[in-house]
């Protein structure tokens, strides 16, 4: 095609005026976006949002939205590129939701693009948008976000005794429990001093008070608060729990801590006795609860504390909660640093799990945890935060001991506290808190109240004592281990070690061997040398049914003599592990741990290569979910990934004998020799003539400067040319698969090159993909098919999921730009 002059100059002012118009349009779409939220989102934070990068300095990189938005003449002509203007759209016309994260003062706040999917796992401190007015799906209740409405209350004043039973009123006493009074209508009170704790060296009482509820909504007035603190003193509840946070809003900060400082003041007993927690780490601005752990904000918090409590250090410093917008390490950093600098006697964590806890004591010596627990919510229990806690004596506070006081009426109604009550002649909270002090010495119930009689009968739960029927009746239903994981807490190091017996040493064969480590780590390979020495394999997947269904076919095959056993599933928690390791101490047997430690991207690997052997392909997401109900082998990557995100290390203290580590090995067959370059597709090799993300026409299509010459020089050289591509336009139903089969066909043509070529139809938002990238599927697959030497083997793409791939499938990488010589490493699409 021949233009004229004049054509030419006419074609260019078109062009120009499209570009134009183009920039108009999607500064006012862009403006929408940012206007959808109070206050509008700041360019820069729309920015991340859209994962988009400032260019730097003389480079032509991807433009903030500040440069899409403004309207300078310098900047007509810049605008999203195609991928970016769909995503706009798609926010616009609410096929993708829109996410901001609260942001504490001064700080940007987080942007988030998502999927319906995602919501339902983000907090509440988000806040999701549909642009288009359609429907945000509910989110899933999140325990760490309950600490206002489901905190600290005040249960025993609203708690009166029941009726008395016909027996009762015809004369009959019920059995009481010793130092307990039998008179209904005195006050619950204890007969002799009140049992003690120790926190950080100290001695306090063995319930403590949590002051939240004397600062916070619907608090009492200042004299009625001040005698409830007074109270709590004189009955022996030594410690208390407070926070900077325990206030209306942001203007009254540290409200609960000079509250206890003036009730300190004007009390007449021992202050050396009373022992003040307290904890920085949330703020409140205009009454909300909102996360900030930022090293800045905990400095500025202790020293306000030390203020507001009158002290040269503070007793206990506690991080209130993890945020997520600050590395955990960071925020316990700065408590690690004040405590070196003398400001803070102990440091305590709130509202962690067990792997933070791991890395928390990398950093500092962590003198308590505290978390929620009561009859109600044994997650503590059940996750082996508690065992934990136990094994390092680290004192545990039980914070919401009744579950929180919108659940807190559950006590009342709940039959076997009502039971147990009844015949110790207690109430069934007290019944409750007893039954959290009755597993372990380390555990201090923190028992909110806004009345002084309240804290009497909180008081008085500590000196009921429960008796072998009363546990047996309370641990039911989902609080039956709290049965065997008291014994293992009363003898931890909460309590004083007392000697026990040597036993005698088991044979060398009578032992429990879990081998542990990710799905596809290669745990068969190691367990058939076994199995062949005379070993009894239980595996779930084997034998069908849940992991803790092996334990009774273990003890079956104990009781026919059996002696040798090796488990080989995953066993990535402690609490996957605890039943097999209870059994073999309770028969005698050693526990042996085996982890074979494999890389994320080999046990990605592993799995397709697993699927391939048996299915011969790449199996789509629907097709795992259907073949996973007989194959628990066939899972999808989030599987793979759950396994590393779950996984905590075995320890001895567990009850293993011993633990051995085995790094990963990958046996290479000997016939795979080939090397391959192995090309993306958009954006590396082609674009589109009209400026589309994606083909969607052949005749749409450009091969980029300089390709076809450079895989000349390397087909000339030996190397196979072979393709994988994400062609997510099919999945969204914007062009079909057989035209995107022919526009490869055009490429190839175009190139000079026949490239087998293998693409991904699914959505870029399909989960348990396995052929999109940067998963390895189609990578594995073209390793086996035409037998590559992997490492030997280079990608060449223009994403982070390209690069990702060939991490996954142990191929070289380089970018298409350098590769190409491009100079350039600006993305497009995919």
């Amino acid at each position: 095609m021949t233009l004229t002059r004049h054509a030419k100059a006419i074609a260019q002012e078109l062009a120009e005026r499209r570009v134009v118009a183009q920039k108009a349009e999607y500064r006012d779409k862009l403006q929408r976006i940012q206007g959808a939220f109070t206050p509008p989102l700041t360019n820069s934070e729309l920015s991340a949002g859209l994962d988009l990068k400032a260019p730097e300095a003389g480079a032509p990189g991807q433009s903030e939205v500040g440069r899409f938005v403004s309207a300078s003449p310098r900047l007509r002509r810049v605008r999203p590129d195609g991928t970016l203007r769909a995503l706009i759209d798609a926010v616009l016309e609410g096929d993708l939701l829109i996410a901001v994260q609260d942001a504490v003062p001064g700080a940007r706040r987080a942007v988030l693009i998502c999927d319906g999917r995602d919501i339902r796992h983000m907090g509440r401190d988000w806040e999701v948008r549909n642009l288009a007015g359609g429907p945000v799906p509910e989110r899933l209740p999140r325990g760490d976000e309950s600490w206002d409405d489901d905190g600290l209350w005040d249960l025993f004043g609203e708690d009166p005794p029941a009726a008395a039973p016909a027996a009762e009123s015809a004369g009959a006493v019920p059995a009481v429990a010793e130092g307990w009074t039998a008179d209904r209508s005195a006050p619950w009170t204890p007969r002799g001093p009140l049992p003690t704790r120790f926190l950080n060296g100290e001695a306090v009482g063995a319930v403590g008070l949590g002051a939240m509820r004397l600062s916070t909504r619907g608090r009492p007035d200042g004299a009625v608060a001040i005698a409830v603190l007074h109270a709590a003193w004189d009955a022996g509840v030594t410690l208390v729990d407070t926070a900077d946070s325990y206030c209306l809003d942001a203007d009254e900060a540290g409200h609960n801590e000079r509250l206890i400082r003036k009730a300190l003041d004007a009390w007449g007993g021992d202050r050396d006795r009373v022992s003040i927690a307290t904890k920085a780490g949330l703020i409140r601005p205009g009454g909300r609860w909102l996360p900030d752990g930022r090293p800045e904000h905990l400095r500025a918090s202790c020293e306000a504390s030390l203020r507001n409590l009158g002290v040269e250090a503070l007793d206990l410093f506690q991080l209130h909660t993890p945020d997520r917008r600050v590395p955990f390490a960071d925020s316990v950093g700065e408590l690690a640093r004040l405590a070196e600098e003398g400001k803070v006697r102990a440091v305590g964590l709130c509202n962690i799990g067990l792997p933070q806890l791991d890395e928390a004591r990398d950093l500092v010596t962590v003198a308590s945890v505290q978390n929620g627990c009561s009859y109600f919510d044994t997650a503590p229990l059940r996750s082996g935060l508690l065992e934990r806690c136990a094994e390092l004596g680290i004192p545990f506070l039980a914070h919401s001991p009744f579950g929180g006081h919108r659940k807190a009426e559950r006590v009342g109604r709940d039959k076997a506290l009502a039971a147990v009550a009844e015949r110790h002649g207690a109430t069934a909270h007290q019944v409750a808190l007893a039954w959290l002090l009755s597993l372990g010495p380390g555990i201090l119930p923190l028992c909110g109240a806004t009345r002084a009689s309240s804290v009497t009968a909180s008081a008085a739960a500590a000196s009921l004592s429960l008796g072998a029927d009363d546990l047996a009746l309370l641990d039911v239903d989902k609080r039956a281990a709290a049965g065997p994981i008291r014994g293992r807490l009363q003898s931890s190091a909460w309590a004083p070690e007392t000697p026990v017996a040597a036993a005698e040493a088991p044979g060398p064969q009578a032992e429990a061997i879990l081998v542990m480590g990710p799905p596809g780590a290669g745990k068969t390979r190691y367990v058939e040398p076994l199995v062949e020495r005379g070993y009894v394999r239980l595996n779930r997947d084997l034998e069908g049914g849940k992991l803790d269904d092996l334990v009774p076919k273990m003890a079956a095959e104990l009781d026919a003599g059996r002696r040798s056993f090796v488990l080989d599933n995953t066993y990535p928690t402690r609490t996957s592990r605890r039943r097999v390791l209870d059994l073999a101490k309770r028969r005698g047997l050693a526990a042996v741990g085996i982890r074979i430690d494999a890389p994320v991207e080999e046990a990605l690997f592993n799995a397709c290569l697993r699927m391939l052997d048996r299915h011969g392909r790449i199996l789509s997401p629907d097709e795992i979910r259907q073949l996973s109900k007989a194959d628990p082998n066939m899972l999808p990557p989030a599987a793979v990934y759950r396994y590393f995100q779950t996984f905590e290390a075995p320890t001895e203290a567990e009850g293993f004998g011993r633990i051995e580590t085995l790094p990963f090995e990958r046996r290479t067959h000997p016939a795979y020799k080939n090397r391959a370059l192995i090309l993306d597709y958009d954006g590396t090799l082609r674009k589109t003539r009209s400026g589309a993300p994606f083909p969607s026409d052949p005749d749409d299509i450009e091969i980029l400067p300089r390709r076809r010459e450079i895989l000349d020089r390397h087909r000339d050289d030996g190397w196979l040319l072979l393709g994988i591509s994400n062609q997510s336009a099919v999945g969204r139903g914007q062009v079909d698969e057989a035209t995107v089969r022919a526009c490869f066909e055009r490429t190839n043509e175009l190139l000079g090159h026949d490239i087998d070529v293998r693409f991904c139809p699914h959505p870029a938002t399909s989960a348990g993909v396995w052929c999109r990238k940067p998963m390895p599927g189609l990578g594995v697959a073209l390793i086996e098919e035409h037998k590559l030497d992997r490492g030997a083997c280079l990608f060449v793409g223009d994403l982070d999921s390209d690069r990702g791939l060939a991490q996954n499938c142990g191929f070289r990488f380089e970018h298409a730009s350098t590769f190409f010589g491009d100079g350039d490493e600006s993305a497009e699409s995919d």
